[in-house]
């Protein structure tokens, strides 16, 4: 019952987390703005595991790469 609920919540944070990868990615580009994070496996393993400090620290990479 305990594996069931953790990976329940591993799943939402997933979905919830590419949503707000979209939609961070649209705002972005509505800005002129091309700094973007993928949606990939390693991008949906940190989501899912960090929740919304993950996409943080996702646009926090791609920020440092960009300097």
């Amino acid at each position: 019952m305990k594996l069931i609920r953790a990976l329940m919540n591993f799943i939402l944070r997933v979905i919830f987390g590419v949503a707000a990868l979209i939609c961070i990615a649209e705002f972005l580009k509505n800005q002129g703005i091309s700094t973007i994070v993928g949606v990939n496996e390693l991008s949906l393993v940190t989501v899912g595991t960090l929740g919304f400090s993950g996409i943080f620290l996702l646009y926090g990479i791609v920020l440092w790469q960009n300097l």
